[in-house]
């Protein structure tokens, strides 16, 4: 693997560690000052719109050099942290504070996001590297779950929230040194007329991709399952196991994603990509489902940890997938539509989490395994999606 790859991936999977840890910390933080379910999905709900509300603006990512965009993002997002930790120590922090940290900071990260995914094929010097790389990045997710709760539980009882946000500000410099360290060109190639506006790639997708269409639709089923399943999890976990059991479930799941990362890491994502998909949604729902059969902590732990390790091959497969098949000097948009309707829906489902939550946590849970079944389900008959099930012979087709 290219060791510029390792060198802005390492940096990126320490970055996605701070900001799970402030992420978690903060969310407990606010369950257990309000013992309010709503509270919690108002603070979810926040850290989801963001990428909605910056969907028109993401043909920034394909207009400028995307290494500058990751480092102008990253030290955007790092200011935001700074203020949180100014306010940490001249006065009390509310939820409303955390509630608009998290709103300005996802806000960034929607172009910082599809930058990282862009860039990705220009840090990987052979194609068929490309799969192993995607498994990698699955790592950081699955590293930052697994260390984040635990350390955000240490870092609460030790130095309150300041001492979170601290470890974020110094992971962003981290992240931020990284990528100024490593010399690359992720600078999209565009045709004449193209002018790197969101709804020409929309236009694209619609009139030469209705497979990536119908894809990133039915993230937007996922998301929207997997926004109100976070809040129910968070409370679940709390109220079997107290706030020590409130991270159990991500911690093993985190073990999971990492086990699967390294798996494709070295040997690729699977050739039959929408049969894996398949594959995942199925096992997803059934564990899920099964978690929620009786009130005990430790098959609530290991059913919901097993459903959510499963989410690195997904994410690896769906990541693939965009690469091999949109055009490099569309794929900033690509991701950045993707990424606006594919987690557009996880607004409504963190909100709606709330009350159908107060009124049944187990049964959310449940619910959400159910619909995950029957995206299983529409996605082994979809004649959509179908045609994505094997890699394209040839690279992406021109725009």
């Amino acid at each position: 693997m290219d060791r510029r790859f390792l060198r802005v991936w390492i940096g990126q999977v320490l970055s996605r560690f701070g900001t799970t840890v402030s992420a978690f910390g903060a969310a407990v933080w606010v369950f257990l000052e309000t013992d309010s379910l709503m509270w919690l999905a108002v603070l979810s709900m926040m850290a989801a719109l963001p990428s909605v509300l910056a969907a028109p603006l993401t043909g920034l990512v394909d207009r400028y050099d995307r290494r500058t965009v990751m480092i102008t993002a990253d030290t955007g997002a790092a200011v935001v942290t700074a203020v949180i930790v100014v306010v940490w120590l001249v006065t009390d922090l509310e939820p409303w504070h955390l509630a608009a940290a998290a709103f300005v900071s996802e806000f960034i990260g929607s172009f910082q996001g599809p930058a990282y995914d862009a860039a990705v094929p220009a840090l990987v010097d052979d194609p068929e590297d490309l799969g192993r790389a995607n498994g990698l990045v699955q790592l950081g997710p699955g590293l930052a779950t697994v260390a984040a709760p635990g350390a955000a539980g240490l870092l609460l009882a030790w130095g309150g929230l300041g001492a979170i946000f601290i470890v974020d500000l110094v992971t962003f410099a981290i992240a931020v040194i990284t990528v100024l360290a490593t010399p690359f060109s992720a600078s999209a190639v565009a045709d004449e007329d193209d002018r790197m506006r969101l709804r020409d790639a929309a236009s694209w997708v619609r009139q030469k991709a209705r497979g990536i269409g119908a894809l990133i639709l039915m993230l937007a089923a996922i998301n929207l399952a997997l926004s109100a399943f976070n809040v129910a999890v968070v409370a679940r976990g709390t109220d079997l196991g107290g706030e020590a059991g409130a991270g159990l479930a991500p911690t093993l799941g985190g073990v999971g994603m990492i086990a699967l990362g390294i798996t494709i890491g070295a040997k690729g994502i699977p050739a039959r990509r929408i049969r894996a998909m398949t594959f995942v949604l199925f096992a997803y729902g059934a564990l899920t489902i099964a978690s929620v059969a009786r009130p005990w902590l430790a098959l609530f732990v290991v059913g919901t940890g097993l459903a959510m390790s499963t989410t690195a091959l997904a994410q690896a497969i769906v990541s693939t997938t965009f690469h091999e098949r949109v055009p490099s000097a569309m794929q900033g948009r690509v991701f950045g539509l993707r990424n606006a309707v594919g987690r557009g829906t996880a607004p409504i489902g963190a909100l709606a989490a709330g009350p159908i939550a107060g009124w049944s946590v187990a049964g959310t849970i449940a619910g959400v395994g159910v619909l995950m079944m029957l995206l299983g389900a529409y996605a082994s008959s979809s004649s959509l999606l179908r045609p994505l099930d094997r890699a394209p012979a040839a690279g992406p087709d021109p725009a």
